[in-house]
């Protein structure tokens, strides 16, 4: 009888071990993006986030019908990609009123270079973009760009989890 007790707790034990698993592994392939059908925003401004840092500075808010738990996101875009994720730190949730503006200062680099960045709702919906230019001195510059502009073709192919960079300038 009680051989039949721990053979039940032990399949029982194993099965929530495999279900732990399996929603690891499935939350580690992809990060849930939730698009947004109507979003506004802006990207205002860049600087050095403290720990040479490229930190870009901006608001985003949805309009039309909200989406529950819809989020945005700036997207990174390197000289030469052909595609790029939305890393997971760089993803955010609307305010829940139409209309509300979230401000967000979100991670681009801790390496020197030019970047394009996207304010993005969707894969395939850039709400506005930026050209961000980190020195080596720490010195951070921002100029605003068009949506078409070569450095930011490369096709976004949705959202990655990645290791939070600890960004100290970012929200």
């Amino acid at each position: 009888m009680r051989l039949g007790l721990y053979r039940s707790a032990i399949t029982v034990m194993l099965t929530a071990v495999a279900i732990v698993a399996t929603a690891a592994f499935s939350h580690a392939a992809g990060v849930q993006w939730i698009y947004a059908k109507c979003a506004t925003g802006e990207l205002a401004s860049a600087g050095n986030g403290g720990q040479d840092n490229a930190v870009v500075f901006g608001s985003a808010a949805f309009c039309g019908l909200h989406v529950l738990d819809s989020s945005f996101g700036v997207a990174v875009y390197k000289a030469g990609a052909t595609s790029v994720n939305v890393l997971s730190y760089n993803l955010r949730k609307y305010p829940l009123t139409v209309g509300e503006k979230k401000k967000f200062g979100m991670f681009v680099s801790n390496k020197p270079g030019t970047f394009g960045v996207c304010l993005v709702a969707a894969p395939n919906y850039k709400v506005a973009c930026g050209k961000v230019v980190f020195k080596n001195s720490g010195y951070v510059e921002f100029k605003t760009i068009q949506p078409t502009d070569s450095l930011v073709n490369a096709k976004i192919s949705g959202s990655e989890v990645a290791v939070d960079p600890r960004c100290a300038a970012c929200f």
